[in-house]
């Protein structure tokens, strides 16, 4: 659940009074609670300011033009050609508009789609040397932003961070392939 709190509350860091919830604060926002709902809730609250922070980025480079989900696909892909259906297999890209925004990192220069030489069905992508680049940008980025968190969060706050998010990402993965109760 997400519900408004006042600017003073809302500091980065900042805990509520009840020791019965577990609060994150982002920005104009603070969502509290221990339940499955409440974690999806902070996991977007994250998601959405990460994609403020790189939208902000990429209107500061010659990318300005990219939404975040285009350069998250640059960010993501490998320097080897891949299938186009990898980009789901490998998580690199799982929205419902692929080939739209294949087609737009084209149309940029940021991909190219190489004939593949083993099988003429399969159709490849790889990054150009425009896509290395603002993906060697955005890394230098993340790199700067992780060196600067100065409001208390240790290596060791991203490990657990990273461990939870896993074991979430696992039990979603397995609510989604269990067969519904009474099959």
């Amino acid at each position: 659940m997400v519900n408004e709190s006042s600017r003073a509350d809302a500091q980065p860091g900042s805990t509520p009074s009840s020791s019965k919830t577990n609060a994150v604060s982002a920005g104009d926002f603070r969502v509290t609670g221990t339940s499955l709902s409440a974690m999806l809730d902070q996991a977007q609250v994250v998601f959405t300011a990460f994609e403020a922070t790189l939208k902000k980025f990429l209107e500061s480079t010659s990318a300005r033009d990219l939404s975040t989900e285009q350069a998250l696909i640059i960010y993501r892909m490998p320097d080897a050609p891949i299938p186009t259906g990898e980009i789901r297999v490998r998580h690199i890209y799982t929205g419902s508009s692929e080939f739209y925004n294949i087609k737009k990192l084209k149309a940029d220069g940021y991909l190219i789609q190489p004939p593949s030489t083993g099988d003429r069905r399969h159709s490849l992508i790889q990054l150009t040397e425009n896509g290395r680049e603002l993906r060697t940008a955005m890394q230098q980025f993340f790199d700067a932003q992780e060196k600067t968190v100065g409001w208390g969060v240790a290596s060791e706050d991203f490990e657990a961070i990273g461990r939870t998010l896993r074991r979430g990402i696992n039990f979603m993965t397995w609510i989604r392939d269990r067969k519904p109760s009474g099959v």
